[in-house]
């Protein structure tokens, strides 16, 4: 997965159309473990309560270089020890949270409420996706403020089936940008042909947006 990102300082939440069907890092270097913590156990002390140096710090602070987690899922709190160790970013997409909500029992109460309430399968996807970026977002916000706005993201990405939708691509950027309300989410648009001017006008609002060219 490649990505090219644009860091907008602070921005202010639009309130737009609803959604329509250390010095900064260079570059995010996206990580893939294959458990949430033990590629990382090495770094903690015996006692669980401080953090070692590890190499993400050193990547960090010696080569400008970004480290995130390619990955989300509840409970979210699962992404402390790896903040501690160095992970200074998370990205997600959509087929992230298929995996996360289809195999995990943690979604079944609120998907449950949302349906019984009668929300339908992409509303009710939508409401779990925003309250997991919304936690993480929390979680990496000290990080956002102690660089000032340059780091500390939390990404989303909108809907797949808008890659060849041009103004539904820049409409759903703004309505997630809305509802999820933190500073420092990051919305991740593919690029497309089509979605390239979706890009440039979602940026020209002030919005941090994530490219993605997978």
């Amino acid at each position: 997965m490649a990505s090219i990102s644009h860091l907008s300082s602070r921005a202010t939440p639009l309130h737009s159309s609803p959604f329509l069907p250390p010095p900064p890092p260079t570059t995010a270097v996206l990580l893939r473990f294959p458990s949430k913590t033990a590629p990382l156990a090495a770094s903690l002390l015996q006692n669980g309560s401080h953090v070692k140096r590890t190499t993400l710090h050193d990547l960090y602070e010696k080569q400008g270089q970004s480290p995130w987690y390619d990955n989300l899922c509840r409970p979210v709190t699962d992404l402390i020890p790896l903040i501690e160790s160095g992970v200074r970013g998370v990205t997600s997409n959509p087929t992230i949270f298929q995996k996360a909500i289809s195999t995990s029992t943690a979604y079944n109460d609120q998907f449950m409420e949302l349906v019984q309430g009668g929300k339908d399968i992409e509303s009710a996807y939508w409401e779990l996706v925003v309250k997991d970026i919304q936690d993480a977002c929390r979680l990496f916000e000290p990080i956002y403020d102690e660089t000032d706005g340059g780091d500390g993201y939390v990404s989303v990405e909108v809907s797949p089936w808008l890659a060849d939708d041009t103004q539904g691509t820049v409409d759903a950027a703004k309505w997630l940008h809305k509802v999820v309300d933190r500073p420092n989410v990051h919305i991740k648009i593919p690029a497309t042909t089509t979605c390239v001017p979706s890009i440039k006008e979602v940026i020209s609002f002030g919005i941090s947006v994530n490219v993605t060219v997978s």
